[in-house]
């Protein structure tokens, strides 16, 4: 078990969140423990707006002061894309208000209920600060918390049950569909949750938080997932159906044109995030650019023709401008790729994901990995990998790969 593990347990150890306790604090006699806006982006977005908070010296705020705050305002619109908060207060509202629920229940902040709005307090800084600085630490420290949940309030084994089935293989929709009918029903006679159709709605996130720690299929469009759960699955991305087509900023009252918009500002961020976590060192350590300063953060899949990965950390990789310009595309031309040297990269990736997973820094996901390998080469991978049993395995079979072909 890693450091951050070990903070994140200690920190939630002695807590109970027994659902099925009368008077066991209003947030799990309410049934809303966990819910749409609780996932690792949004809790590391709002963990970063306390924060910004306190860098202004105001050490007591309600959910209107981050709101307020040009950082959130800003990274509102350009980060995730949604409408002015103006436009849509009670999205926003549950934007900050369901993440500032898990944070106060978790006992990183002092939460007083006594009026309207709520007012918060910092009660635990250092893991705020570890929370903001990747979702991919939040999405621990929320798996951590979930797994607390269900194990306190005696739901769990349902959970081990499940997952026994999907490692021997069965990855019927039934056995996905027996395991939500009896969540439903657990949160009904439970909480004051009564409605047929809230459990089923977070049911998925809950359980892909625990199938994505543990490499594991998980669920997608109400069954288990064709293949195991990857970071994408649990991020703030997703289209609202009844948003198809829409630009994410325009509220639904005001939508009127089908434009859709990519956030150019996510996929500098997560270069950012790539070439930082390097140290602007390039990942293709061969030939006389090892000691050349990487600042070029490459799609190894382009994002013109595959949009669905841009914003994936594993299909970003450090280069210099030699390396980007003169290799990856030849005589500069961006349209075109190399294919050779688009394989070289992926097998280079791969071994910044080893580094990662024998670290435990959470930085890297190896079935966002596969994902990509299985969508450039018509799903070559095409039995479940477990990383650390078969890493040999996934170079070998990249390497093998006849690019002439």
């Amino acid at each position: 078990m890693d450091n951050l593990e070990t903070i994140f347990l200690d920190q939630i150890k002695n807590l109970d969140f027994d659902l099925r306790k009368e008077n066991n604090d209003r947030w799990s006699k309410k049934g809303r423990w966990f819910d749409q806006k609780v996932v690792p982006s949004i809790v590391a977005f709002i963990s970063e707006c306390i924060l910004k908070l306190d860098d202004d010296k105001i050490n007591s705020f309600s959910g209107k002061d981050i709101e307020n705050s040009n950082f959130f305002q800003y990274e509102l619109e350009n980060f995730f894309g949604k409408p002015p908060a103006e436009k849509t207060p009670r999205e926003v509202d549950k934007f900050i208000g369901q993440p500032l629920r898990v944070l106060s229940a978790t006992k990183l902040l002092n939460a007083d209920h006594s009026s309207i709005p709520y007012v918060y307090s910092i009660k635990e800084k250092n893991i705020l600060e570890k929370l903001s600085e990747s979702p991919r630490n939040t999405h621990l420290f929320l798996t951590i918390y979930i797994e607390k949940v269900l194990k306190d309030s005696g739901f769990y084994n349902e959970i081990e049950l499940f997952f026994d089935e999907v490692i021997k293989g069965n990855l019927e929709h039934s056995i996905y569909k027996n395991l939500l009918n009896k969540y439903k029903d657990f949160i009904k006679s439970e909480t004051d949750i009564k409605k047929e159709y809230e459990p089923a709605r977070i049911f998925p996130k809950v359980l892909n938080h625990i199938a994505l720690k543990r490499n594991l299929y998980g669920s997608q469009r109400g069954g288990v997932s064709k293949y195991p759960i990857s970071m994408n699955l649990l991020m703030y991305s997703a289209d609202n159906p009844q948003d198809s087509g829409k630009d994410k900023r325009i509220s639904r009252a005001e939508y009127r044109l089908d434009v859709p918009v990519t956030s150019k500002t996510q996929i500098t961020k997560a270069k950012d995030d790539v070439k930082k976590y390097h140290n602007y060192t390039t990942e293709v350590t061969e030939g006389n650019e090892i000691n050349v300063r990487a600042t070029q953060g490459a799609h190894i899949l382009s994002e013109k023709d595959y949009p669905e990965f841009s914003m994936y950390r594993e299909n970003i990789i450090t280069l210099t401008p030699n390396q980007h310009f003169l290799e990856s595309h030849p005589n500069n031309n961006t349209r075109v790729t190399d294919t050779n040297f688009q394989k070289k990269c992926l097998l280079y990736k791969l071994k910044s994901i080893k580094k990662s997973y024998e670290i435990i820094d959470y930085f890297y996901n190896i079935n966002s990995f596969i994902m990509i390998v299985n969508t450039l080469y018509e799903n070559i991978l095409t039995e479940p990998i477990k990383f650390n049993e078969d890493i040999s395995t996934i170079e070998k079979i990249i390497e093998s790969i006849d690019i002439a072909k």
